[in-house]
């Protein structure tokens, strides 16, 4: 808690833990909530539109929020003490709806204390006074304004404002566990928020998936983080150039490295077998065959280097990587589709026995096999080649919004566990246990292993809020 500058209580005037470095500081603008003469420096915030995937300059700070600005509200919200300033309301909004979630400490600690006994929330107006704590720095109080201002948009489904996502999301979810009742699931409530807000839309999207990266880094968070974790490492070229990759932590940043080189070597492993579909792995050595045998699966190469020249346009593509020969992500991807719907596969297929039975002239005469035993030959090269494309392409379970990236997402995360790290964060990774492909097995009796594992149902394991003392509120509050 204390990294992020979480205020111990609003109701006992205490400090911020830790004011935002100097570095951090942007522009200066005015600021009344200490005192209207003082200049507050404020960084430079940005609005992060899950919606539209934008993150736009944000200048709405000290200044009527409009965003939270509700024509028919009946709560006015001060971010400053009774009488202390003369500045307007910053939001102006519904008191049942901060009723329905739950907000009754926040309305038992900031409410107006003169209100009568009864008070009808229907027709009254109702003013809370969230300010700052008395001894607060510059910085504390734009904290606190950006930290009142992300709860009451988490509350009214609007986007987060802030330097960066997954800090501002960080923040949040203590916001949520100081000002509302025990009892309640903020980090499944935020959660809910993020994926109706876009945040949880990664594909695509470096600077979500580094923000939910160090989100479920923070909150221990499995599902989560293996989604975000893969999703950067297809990214990772892109990342540097994005300011949320240096808000993670050193270790993720290590094991980020890591994986990605080590999916970039065995990526670079399974195509070279694709490149020449399997002919060292289904050689002689390997693969027991008589001659007609072994002459009838070189001619199926042939074919299916046809296919899928005439498919793709030419065969092997050109490799996007410059130490390994990997294919760019959506030839894997077309290959796969074309192998598991066997269509228009098929239909080169039928072409091809009809030759093969009408015209036997065209066979090598040294092809002396059966039609039955040819068909095996050729399902085993197929079956053969499925499962090297599938372990090019198949994400991780956690992985519940793949979409049509532009990246390679073939992470080998499942079973791994937690290691808590010197820092306080955790990673699933350590430096012995790196992130690997499932490699073919060359012996051909275990082509016909169970695949099953493959078919379980991805579910998002449940989280917990981190756990804070909340105290006992004894003000009255209007329901």
């Amino acid at each position: 808690m204390a990294q992020y500058g979480i205020p111990r209580s609003w109701s006992d005037g205490g400090r911020f833990h830790q004011t935002c470095s100097q570095s951090q500081i942007g522009k200066s603008i005015r600021f009344g909530s200490l005192n209207d003469r003082r200049r507050a420096r404020v960084p430079d915030l940005k609005r992060w539109d899950g919606a539209s995937r934008t993150s736009l300059p944000w200048n709405c700070l000290g200044k009527r929020d409009p965003e939270l600005w509700h024509r028919k509200g009946n709560c006015l919200v001060y971010l400053s003490r009774r009488g202390q300033s003369s500045r307007s309301p910053s939001f102006k909004v519904s008191y049942n709806t901060l009723l329905a979630t739950q907000c009754q400490p926040l309305i038992a600690r900031c409410i107006r204390r003169d209100i009568p006994e009864t008070l009808d929330v229907e027709t009254s107006q109702i003013e809370l006074y969230i300010p700052a704590p008395p001894t607060a720095t510059e910085a504390e109080v734009i904290r606190h304004y950006l930290d009142i201002r992300n709860f009451f948009a988490w509350i009214f489904r609007r986007s987060m404002v802030g330097e960066h996502l997954g800090a501002t999301l960080i923040r949040l979810l203590h916001t949520m566990t100081e000002l509302r009742c025990l009892g309640v699931n903020n980090a499944d409530d935020l959660l809910s928020y993020a994926d109706e807000e876009g945040y949880l839309e990664m594909c695509n999207q470096p600077a979500h998936a580094l923000s939910m990266l160090q989100f479920a880094e923070y909150c221990q968070d499995r599902r989560l983080y293996i989604e975000a974790f893969t999703h950067c490492t297809g990214m990772f070229e892109e990342l540097y150039v994005v300011p949320e990759y240096q808000v993670i932590t050193s270790a993720t940043r290590r094991l980020l490295r890591q994986a990605k080189a080590e999916m970039d070597e065995k990526l670079g492993q399974a195509t070279l077998m694709l490149q020449n579909f399997l002919d060292e792995d289904l050689s002689q050595v390997h693969l027991g065959l008589t001659v007609g045998g072994r002459s009838h699966l070189e001619r199926f190469r042939t074919f299916l280097h046809a296919f899928f020249a005439t498919k793709i346009g030419y065969y092997p593509p050109t490799s996007i990587d410059q130490r390994y020969l990997i294919f760019p992500p959506a030839i894997y991807r077309t290959m796969r589709d074309d192998i598991e719907a066997l269509n228009p596969l098929v239909i080169a297929y039928q072409r091809y026995e009809e030759d093969c039975v009408f015209s036997p002239l065209k066979i090598d005469r040294q092809e002396k096999i059966s039609q039955v035993d040819a068909r095996k030959v050729r399902w085993i090269l197929v079956y053969a080649i499925y499962q090297v494309l599938r372990a090019c392409t198949q994400a991780p379970l956690e992985c519940q919004n793949v979409g049509n990236t532009y990246y390679n997402m073939a992470n080998k995360v499942s079973g791994r566990k937690y290691n808590k790290q010197g820092n306080g964060c955790f990673c699933i990774f350590d430096s012995a246990e790196l992130l690997q492909l499932t490699n073919i097995t060359k012996s051909p009796g275990n082509w016909s292993r169970s695949d099953a594992r493959y078919d379980t149902r991805k579910q998002r394991s449940g989280t917990s809020a981190p756990s804070q003392k909340q105290s006992t509120e004894a003000e009255r509050v209007p329901t």
